[in-house]
């Protein structure tokens, strides 16, 4: 089976870090609004990426003997909504911007693509499958939540004790200039 191979598992994490990494670049680099308009690099990439998640999750769902429990599993929805999103964003929408001429010049589409640009950062989100790749990660993060709470608790105590030494200074303090 290829979607359980350890390759194929690895060589999709490190697609998804690769596409965490690009999409800082493409919003340093692109300032297009359509990706048509956009460098030929910008382009290449953007289709790469949305290539290989869609393969993924063609070979992931082509994997479950039922193809109905497919919709059950939580990593496989999440996974196949972030690839509908990219397929919308990087094939369906310049397609559809196309047929209608090209044009994004109306206010109300530029506020669409905007939004469109804006819900890619949603594809950050893929980097949670390290937690379940690298259980390692998983201890890390709960270390951190446990932390967190120690020192809201700190904080707590810190600002009661400020809040005490506030008012005793204040009485003591009353009636001098």
């Amino acid at each position: 089976q290829i979607a359980r191979h350890p390759i194929f598992d690895n060589v999709t994490i490190l697609v998804v870090m690769a596409n965490s990494i690009w999409l800082g670049i493409d919003t340093d680099l692109n300032t297009e609004p359509i990706l048509f308009h956009a460098h030929p690099a910008i382009i290449a990439g953007e289709n790469f990426f949305c290539t290989y998640f869609t393969f993924e999750i063609l070979v992931r769902f082509l994997a479950f003997q039922r193809k109905w429990k497919a919709l059950k599993d939580p990593w496989f929805t999440f996974d196949l909504f972030l690839a509908l999103l990219i397929i919308v964003e990087t094939w369906v929408t310049p397609t559809v911007l196309l047929m209608a001429g090209g044009s994004s010049e109306l206010p109300e589409g530029t506020v669409l693509l905007r939004l469109i640009r804006l819900v890619r950062l949603v594809r950050l989100t893929r980097l949670t499958r390290l937690l379940r790749s690298f259980p390692e990660l998983m201890i890390i993060v709960k270390g951190l939540a446990f932390a967190a709470r120690s020192v809201c608790v700190f904080s707590l105590l810190w600002a009661i004790i400020t809040y005490a030494f506030a008012i005793i200074l204040r009485q003591l303090t009353d009636g001098t200039s």
